[in-house]
């Protein structure tokens, strides 16, 4: 039996610090409307994921990104992947969204059982067709590269659940996401982040959301390898999430590290069910996410990333 834990953390850490937002019971009585669409067009698109390029930087071997391009038709749930080159495996992985309507958000985001591609289901709950591009980080095989599932668990009705998958002894995560057994378009990843457990004990948690009103259910995946040079988790600033709008986050990696993995975190009530990702990504030496807000209050919205490389 599921043990369902209203004071569970999501835990990002940086060099130095931690950083620990904790979701609440919602209200039993608590009646929200859906929210209306809120159609700004399309966004502009991210730069080019061609690596970094100095003299004085190096690299995880066999550093590279791939994308692919897929459309969104309106009304619906949409598939997209993409693989690694060769016997490379993904480290991470995500979307990016054309779309800034706060109902077109990602569903699942997850990695492979082998780790060759990387697998994105976007919810376009609008009444305008879109279009997003899936991402995965590739490295280098490594026999040691394991992708550990947890799950399924269940995602209850008008609730966020929270669940992780924790990488074997020997590991790190680099990356992670959540599979939807949901074609619902309201049933989507609220959260998805790396967990520094301590000991070097390392795990990836997350969040999904559901509208619907039926019950639902996710696996969650970790990308875990043997730690690569310059590894480091990091989170970017909490910025406001306003009401019915999209808000966008990024963090850096330091010195000369690349992002081969990431996501992002909302500072989420419970039934903050309107809570949800729409885009999350890696460009040169950062992770971006775009988040929406669906839900009546301002909330805090903070990208996170797993670096490698000196």
């Amino acid at each position: 039996m599921k043990l369902r834990n209203l004071g569970f953390a999501l835990m990002a850490f940086t060099t130095g610090s931690t950083i620990v937002l904790s979701a609440s019971a919602a209200g039993a009585a608590t009646t929200r409307p859906h929210p209306h669409h809120v159609i700004t067009g399309t966004k502009t698109p991210p730069v080019a994921p061609a690596a970094p390029h100095s003299p004085l930087l190096s690299l995880p071997n066999g550093y590279k990104v791939v994308t692919a391009v897929y459309p969104a038709a309106a009304g619906v749930q949409s598939s997209g992947y993409v693989a690694c080159p060769g016997t490379e495996q993904a480290t991470g992985g995500g979307a990016y969204v054309d779309s800034s309507d706060v109902v077109v958000n990602i569903n699942s985001s997850y990695p492979s059982s082998n780790g060759q591609d990387w697998l994105v289901d976007v919810n376009n709950a609008s009444s305008l067709p879109t279009a997003f591009t899936v991402y995965a980080v590739c490295m280098a095989h490594s026999a040691s590269y394991r992708v550990i599932s947890s799950g399924p668990w269940t995602a209850s009705s008008n609730f966020v659940s929270s669940e992780a998958a924790d990488c074997p002894t020997g590991t790190v995560v680099t990356g992670g996401g959540a599979v939807s057994n949901s074609s619902a378009t309201d049933v989507n990843i609220n959260s998805t982040v790396p967990n520094a457990l301590g000991h070097g004990h390392t795990a990836w948690r997350v969040a999904m959301g559901s509208y619907d009103p039926n019950d639902s259910s996710f696996t969650v995946f970790a990308v875990c390898r043997p730690k690569p040079l310059g590894y480091s988790m990091r989170t970017g600033p909490g910025l406001a999430l306003e009401p019915d709008a999209e808000t966008q986050a990024i963090v850096s990696c330091p010195g000369a590290s690349v992002p081969i993995g990431g996501g992002g975190f909302t500072a989420f009530l419970t039934n903050d069910t309107l809570l949800a990702l729409n885009t999350s990504y890696p460009s040169g030496n950062e992770w971006t996410i775009d988040e929406n807000n669906g839900e009546t209050l301002t909330k805090s919205v903070y990208a996170t990333a797993i670096c490698a490389g000196t």
